[in-house]
């Protein structure tokens, strides 16, 4: 948290507006325009003036994204179907299927050319050797027993270690932080040299999640009735409760963080994107019927969840990220019966130390998460290689569709999908629906939990797409990096107001040291105020930003941040700082 804070802290919110006398923001000039992504509506459909003055205008045309996975009866993919052989029923109300594609797992018959020297772009698909779909296989340390890891990890050796050309992977943990081992590669030796170095770590939080048992009912004490005995239990036992809520609170936090984070780094990827979740318990209920409902998770005490829950499911919903849970524990014991020391207590608390069978709600959890965003859980089984290897095999062909819903209804609910096809004998897969939340305003609190996440996380944000180029310069007194900032205009959301259309954005340069520890991170909001004829021009031609950043003594990264002022979106781009000036980092 301290992390978080600190951002605030070091760029001081200095924030300065510039609007040139054209429309334009200070120091922005038209580019080449950024190819336009499936996910984004096209500038007509999404920039049509509205009647009166509304909120951003893709809260009014957001795009539902389905990626389909159609198999014939001996589990192999069906390849040849056209648009016309898919129908999407949105709540039983036919939608128009507006975009669709067919993406595959094998690589582009026109790779992509690698960006030029000293630019670099949280955008994948501008990067040489791009993926059309990915897999990440995300060890979770912080809510798995450490045997469990010790076997996790050694089932995901035995993956990477049969790895195919077109499987593409990348290997995340979680512990009291998200961390990347490796990101997406088809270089299986690099996979396994990151895990083999990677040892798993001691979930104390977990362990802390249980409260200790507390001596009561001294055998001393005799005549004494039953309410003053339960009286006294609840009085011993609400200090170990409170600290048992903490440490779960944190692991709940920080698990639903990480799928945010995940999230929004893959949201830019074309194709099916998939993580493979092995965990050996889940805090959390995350995909009920409604995010906004209270008791997200079986506490005592209630506590609630439903901003997290619904910031992780719209990142999730955005991103069309298909979840694989798998259960760390493997084979579990048919006795479902919880310790007879801990009868008459609801909750974690009511799980004895050691943990011989799980709850069923949490099978269900997996069950709910799995169907409604597309993926399989896998549960009660030693195979967690055949767990990986279906979620990666689930990406040879997929059908991707997108439709803008009929009469939407953005009640935070979820509303459910069917997806069919006019094929017999074929077996259909898809997410089952979609979390209808409404495309919100970023507040001030908002706004400094997205920067704080953004500007430390080890994952680029990619909700808005950035290039950055960069060069060492001298400035009197000083080192410095000259920067120039190029986004598309279209991943914005404008509305016209006053014969104008207007939008406004933050950039922020962050430099951060060896520890992920932020030095310095002057910021500038920019209004950006366009007559109709600029604006089309814009929107064809993009825009850039030029910054001249002075570098500060250890620092080895600077990461780039534009973020959009009404929705809160993000956009981040990492840009190692030791070839340009190899002397900052042992500067302290």
């Amino acid at each position: 948290m301290n992390i978080r804070n600190s951002i605030l802290l070091a760029a001081g919110l200095a924030l300065c507006a510039g609007v040139a006398s054209n429309g334009a923001p200070q120091n922005a000039a038209p580019q080449n325009p950024a190819p336009q992504t499936a996910a984004q509506p096209s500038a007509t459909q999404q920039n049509a003036p509205p009647a009166k003055p509304a909120p951003a205008i893709r809260a009014v045309t957001r795009l539902i994204q389905v990626s389909v996975l159609v198999h014939d009866k001996h589990g192999e993919p069906v390849t040849g179907l056209t648009r016309d052989d898919f129908t999407i029923l949105d709540e039983k109300q036919t939608q128009k299927i507006q975009l669709f594609s067919v993406e595959t797992n094998l690589p582009a018959e026109q790779p992509v050319a690698p960006l030029p020297r000293d630019t670099y772009s949280n955008r994948v698909t501008e990067r040489g050797g791009t993926p059309k779909n990915v897999t990440i296989v995300l060890l979770d340390g912080l809510n798995t027993e450490f045997t469990d890891q010790v076997y996790a990890r050694k089932e995901a050796i035995k993956f990477l270690e049969q790895i195919q050309p077109n499987d593409r992977v990348g290997i995340y943990t979680l512990g009291d932080k998200l961390a990347v081992l490796h990101d997406f590669t088809t270089d299986s030796a690099a996979l396994l040299g990151a895990l083999k170095n990677y040892g798993g770590r001691i979930p104390s939080e977990l362990t802390a999640s249980t409260p200790e048992e507390q001596p009561i009912n001294s055998p001393t004490l005799t005549g004494q009735s039953d309410a003053l005995t339960a009286a006294l239990d609840a009085f011993m036992q609400a200090p170990a409760q409170r600290e048992a809520n903490f440490y779960t609170t944190n692991r709940v936090l920080l698990t639903v963080e990480a799928f945010e984070v995940i999230a929004r780094h893959v949201a830019a990827i074309p194709g099916r994107k998939n993580l493979v979740w092995i965990s050996g318990s889940f805090p959390i209920n995350f995909g009920f019927d409604d995010v906004t409902q209270a008791n997200m998770t079986p506490l005592d005490q209630q506590l609630q969840f439903e901003e997290q829950i619904e910031k992780a499911a719209r990142a999730v919903n955005d991103a069309n990220l298909a979840i694989y849970p798998v259960d760390a524990r493997g084979l579990m014991p048919s006795n479902m019966n919880i310790a007879k020391s801990n009868m008459g207590r609801s909750g974690l608390q009511g799980r004895p130390k050691m943990i011989q069978a799980p709850r069923q709600s949490e099978f269900a959890t997996m069950t709910v998460l799995a169907d409604r965003t597309g993926g399989r859980a896998f549960y009660n089984t030693n195979d967690l290689f055949k767990a990986i290897r279906t979620a990666v095999d689930d990406s040879r062909v997929t059908y991707e569709l997108g439709y803008y819903p009929t009469n939407p209804l953005w009640d935070g609910k979820f509303h459910e999908i069917k997806v069919m096809v006019n094929r017999p004998g074929v077996n259909v897969r898809a997410r089952k629906g979609y979390f209808a939340v409404a495309e919100p305003r970023a507040t001030p609190a908002d706004e400094k939990a997205a920067l704080s996440a953004a500007a430390t996380s080890p994952l680029e944000s990619t909700t808005i797409g950035l290039t950055v180029d960069v060069a060492a310069v001298n400035v009197p007194g000083a080192e410095a990096m000259k920067t120039v900032l190029h986004f598309d205009p279209r991943e914005i959301p404008f509305r016209q107001t006053e014969g104008r259309w207007k939008g406004r954005v933050e950039t922020v340069y962050v430099l951060l040291d060896e520890k992920g520890k932020i030095l310095n991170a002057p910021a500038e909001t920019i209004d950006l105020v366009f007559t109709p004829e600029r604006y089309e021009q814009v929107q064809k031609a993009g825009l850039s930003k030029t910054k001249i950043v002075p570098m500060v003594a250890g620092a080895i990264e600077l990461r780039v941040l534009l973020v959009d002022k009404t929705s809160g979106g993000i956009g981040a781009v990492g840009i190692p700082l030791k070839a340009y000036f190899p002397q900052l980092a042992s500067q302290k």
